[in-house]
């Protein structure tokens, strides 16, 4: 790399080197400070302890003295622990050095010994002079001119200690407040240095860029650095450059390929509205031809349903039999072609219902009875178990739907299978469920299965549009459409419709095979 690549990287490296130096610095100052700072403190707190417990001991020989004799031996006892107590603290103190000052601190110890020497024979003296004034009073006058002055000079060595300590935690609080300045300074020259000589110049060029970026096309900006910069921010704008020609050429194509697929969309564009045009007059067309195939069947079915009653009126048995079968097919067929006009108009968004009180038993007779050929053909074996309360619904559309859930059980559970179809009340709501013992469905695919186009597998053909529509029409009227597979066994598949009911149930079950 060249001279000014390798500067700039200098420069930055030098920077971040003094700065963690000065750092480190400031590191070492503060511990050895802080250490330094804990020595003094603990070695003036042990000093005034040391100066308290001579009190201490001073007021419990006091105690002692004036003490009678009878009672003498516990305050004896304390001073004696007194001198246990401090002899300790001289011992840690020891302990806290070594060297000269280990020695010097011994001393300490020497007088302690000499003090408690004096106690003891002050303590023998006291018990043997009970009786007699004079040798108490020589015998304390005696202690006195040992102890006094052992005692003065301890507490004097011990405040001496405690002032100079105190008075070294000043002098060092001074020296770290000026050297804690110090590093500041020379934080803050590193820093000054830092800008002028790398961040300044930065910004400089990355301002002159950003001027240049917000140009017209490449071929109008200027130099993004100066002649001769070739440092890291010099390659990196020059490969910027290079990169912004680069992307000038494709936005060029880019524009080229965006006019041509704008062109072409334009034309897609008439092409479907053309198309969409076709289909809503194809839809349009369908729906009228269901309405005119709906009229046109509707007219003869009504006069074949007169001439029927007509010809019902005055005829002999067999003929009354055979009337009440056309007139029975009739109505059948009036009622399928009610129901494509229904599915017609709910496949353009509208769902016309006329909801009254019904009988949801009734209803579902109505539903077998449609697919009685289909579950005939099937050779299905029908269980019919009653126990509905009254409800507010459309018959006609419950009547379809539930056809269209027993014809999907005609198709997929195959021949020979037994059709469950129930009827109860629960938690307010009166249901119809209908279940078959066929192969079933997985358990992950029944959530799908009531949406539009939906199919039980690959080669079942079309299974959900009549699910789909049960469902719309089933909570349009405040119910639900349950679905469940598999229903025992790894089989069955079963479809319950649920409404709120709005009377008393009845209850009865029966059974029967479906055949001719």
């Amino acid at each position: 790399m060249t001279r000014h690549s390798i500067s700039l990287r200098f420069r930055l490296s030098a920077a971040a080197g003094g700065l963690a130096a000065l750092a480190i610095v400031a590191a070492l100052l503060a511990t050895f400070g802080v250490g330094h700072a804990l020595l003094l403190s603990d070695d003036a707190a042990g000093a005034q302890r040391r100066v308290d417990a001579y009190g201490t001991l001073s007021a419990r020989v006091t105690e002692v003295v004036l003490t009678p004799a009878d009672r003498r031996a516990g305050a004896e006892q304390a001073v004696l622990d007194d001198f246990g107590r401090i002899d300790q603290m001289i011992g840690a103190d020891i302990a806290s050095v070594g060297g000269d000052a280990a020695r010097s601190r011994a001393a300490q110890g020497q007088v302690l010994g000499r003090m408690r020497g004096a106690f003891l024979r002050l303590t023998q003296d006291l018990a043997a002079t009970t009786s007699d004034p004079a040798q108490r009073d020589a015998a304390l006058n005696s202690f006195a001119q040992i102890f006094s002055p052992l005692m003065r000079d301890q507490v004097e060595y011990n405040n001496l200690r405690r002032d100079a300590a105190l008075a070294a935690l000043d002098q060092l609080r001074e020296r770290m407040v000026f050297l804690s300045f110090a590093v500041v300074l020379a934080v803050a020259s590193v820093l000054v240095v830092l800008y002028l000589t790398v961040i300044a110049p930065l910004m400089s060029r990355l301002s002159s860029a950003t001027l240049a970026a917000d140009l017209g096309p490449t071929d109008a900006r200027p130099r993004l650095l100066p002649r001769g910069a070739r440092d890291e921010l010099g390659l990196l704008f020059a490969r910027l450059n290079r990169t912004i020609a680069r992307l000038d050429r494709r936005r060029a194509a880019v524009a080229a390929d965006r006019a041509a697929l704008e062109t072409v969309v334009a034309e897609r564009t008439v092409a479907l509205e053309a198309v969409n045009a076709r289909l809503a007059k194809t839809d349009e067309d369908r729906r009228r031809f269901f309405a005119d195939v709906s009229h046109e069947l509707r007219t003869p079915l009504t006069v074949i349903l007169a001439e029927a009653e007509l010809a019902a009126a005055d005829c002999s048995p067999l003929t009354a039999r055979s009337l009440a079968t056309i007139r029975a097919r009739a109505q059948r067929l009036n009622r399928r072609i009610e129901d494509l006009l229904r599915i017609a108009r709910s496949e353009n968004g509208q769902l016309e219902l006329d909801p009254r009180p019904g009988d949801m038993d009734a209803v579902l007779d109505a539903a077998l009875e449609d697919t009685r050929p289909l579950l005939m053909r099937a050779q299905f074996t029908v269980e019919r178990h009653r126990n509905a309360a009254p409800v507010e619904v459309d018959p006609d559309w419950l009547r379809q739907i539930l056809g269209g859930i027993i014809g999907n059980a005609v198709k997929h559970a195959g021949p020979g299978a037994t059709l469950r179809v129930s009827s109860g009340t629960l938690a307010g709501q009166s249901f119809c469920e209908i279940t078959d013992d066929g192969p079933g469905l997985p358990p992950d695919a029944c959530p799908g299965m009531a949406t539009r186009f939906a199919s039980g597998s690959a080669t079942a053909g079309s299974f959900g549009i009549g699910l789909s529509l049960a469902r719309w029409v089933t909570e349009a009227q405040g119910g639900t459409l349950t679905l469940t597979s598999p229903v025992s066994g790894g089989r069955g598949f079963s479809a319950r419709v649920a409404l709120p009911c709005i009377g008393q149930t009845i209850q009865a079950v029966t059974q029967f095979r479906v055949s001719a």
